[in-house]
């Protein structure tokens, strides 16, 4: 009787991780994006963008010539305007960038310096795991993503990291599989070198949420 009690408990502790493990999931999904903008004035946030809106009659060389523009897919001038938009707001409502890395990519480092307006750092970690990357090496990036949101910005400042779609769905999973182009996941670090994802805030929320906040 008391080891199918034990059991029954074992179980039910179980059921109740994993229950609060999802809502805390679900939560992350549709957190508030109000909440999300006071908190990244505190500083202590970690954003991954992916980049901007792009003009899609263009397509990348394979493989991948990142010292030549013109072989590579750019952005749109709706991407730079929405990209232009994002980081007026951000610089209005007081949310600061201490560091920003970003993809080798063309299309990634305009993206980081429209928003911050600040210079960036482009990095092969942060390059598109695109088909003429091995697994191995798609497979360390997704490692440096994950460590990197897991790193504590500096006081009262955030960390960008401007990156692709492939590199956050084969970091962070399905969850972020429908990513826009322009859409950040953000990231608390946790201070033991991880990061735990608080929300997500799609292009047009940018300016939407801070208006309001401003108003």
């Amino acid at each position: 009787m008391k080891l199918i009690l034990r059991i029954s408990v074992f179980i039910m502790s179980a059921l109740l991780i994993m229950v609060g493990i999802a809502v805390a999931k679900t939560y992350a999904q549709n957190a508030d994006p109000n909440v999300l903008i006071n908190s990244l004035k505190g500083g202590g946030y970690v954003v991954v963008l992916r980049h901007g809106a792009t003009d899609h009659s263009q397509s990348d060389v394979q493989p991948p010539d990142y010292t030549d523009v013109t072989k590579q897919r750019r952005l749109s001038n709706a991407g730079r305007d929405t990209a232009r938009q994002i980081g007026n707001s951000l610089k209005e409502t007081g949310i600061v960038f201490g560091q920003v890395k970003t993809s080798l990519l063309d299309r990634g480092i305009e993206t980081g310096k429209i928003v911050s307006g600040i210079e960036v750092t482009p990095v092969l970690d942060l390059t598109e795991s695109g088909d003429s990357v091995d697994q191995p090496e798609k497979d360390r990036r997704s490692q440096v993503l994950r460590d990197l949101v897991g790193v504590s910005p500096e006081p009262g400042k955030n960390t960008l990291l401007v990156t692709h779609k492939p590199n956050i769905v084969f970091a962070f999973g399905d969850k972020l599989a429908d990513i826009d182009e322009g859409e950040a996941a953000i990231f608390k670090p946790d201070g033991a070198g991880h990061g735990d994802l608080v929300g997500r805030v799609k292009p047009g929320d940018w300016m939407g949420v801070i208006m309001q906040h401003n108003m």
